[in-house]
């Protein structure tokens, strides 16, 4: 019967043994990020207090995207340690994520790199680097996913957007033009801004039929 040579065995074993240590560090960093997580939406929440129901509903969802964000960075780098470097993008990430949700910030279609990176106190350069660490797009993606979350929000609110054209709904949440605006939703969606306009007119209705 064929037998397996110490060295095999010893390899094999080290193999387990490096598994293991990477399961360690890898649950280590999530549960740390975890801890993380609660007091950067904490820390917006308590700046965001005037806030509609829709807006709240807003910043739940993005503070989802944000922990989701976080687990996806860590599985790719499963081996980057806690410290003051982490700690600080860390507080930068939060800084960003509160500019972004100031409606009125992301509205301006001037609004930019420059502006956001003033707004937070840091420069083009680290913002950037942390926007593409932990969201994997850069600044100009990010900042359309913003505009047409609002955008969508606005177009189910009936009650304070029903009067209002979609052309004035895009030029409020920042868009200049029809065609960056369509294609930017479509491209998020697959459907077009009327189309889920109309989805959302008829889902309303079917709710207030089954009442």
């Amino acid at each position: 019967m064929f037998r397996r040579s110490r060295h095999t065995k010893r390899v094999r074993s080290n193999k387990r043994t490096e598994s293991r240590a990477f399961r360690r560090e890898y649950n280590s960093i999530r549960w740390q990020e975890a801890r993380n997580i609660r007091p950067l939406f904490f820390m917006v929440f308590r700046n965001n207090k005037r806030m509609n129901e829709g807006q709240l509903k807003l910043l739940a969802e993005n503070r989802d995207i944000l922990a989701k964000t976080v687990d996806k960075v860590k599985a790719r780098n499963p081996t980057v340690k806690d410290g003051p470097e982490r700690e600080k993008k860390q507080k930068l990430l939060g800084l960003i994520n509160e500019v972004l949700n100031n409606v009125s910030s992301i509205s301006d279609p001037d609004f930019s790199l420059q502006k956001l990176a003033e707004a937070v106190g840091s420069n083009t350069k680290y913002v950037s680097q942390v926007i593409n660490e932990y969201y994997n797009k850069n600044f100009k993606t990010l900042l359309n996913e913003y505009r047409l979350r609002e955008a969508t929000r606005r177009l189910n609110d009936q009650e304070h957007y029903g009067n209002m054209t979609i052309q004035a709904i895009y030029e409020e949440v920042g868009y200049s033009n029809a065609v960056s605006f369509i294609r930017a939703f479509k491209r998020m969606y697959g459907i077009t801004p009327s189309e889920y306009q109309k989805k959302a007119a008829e889902k309303r209705q079917e709710g207030k039929s089954s009442e």
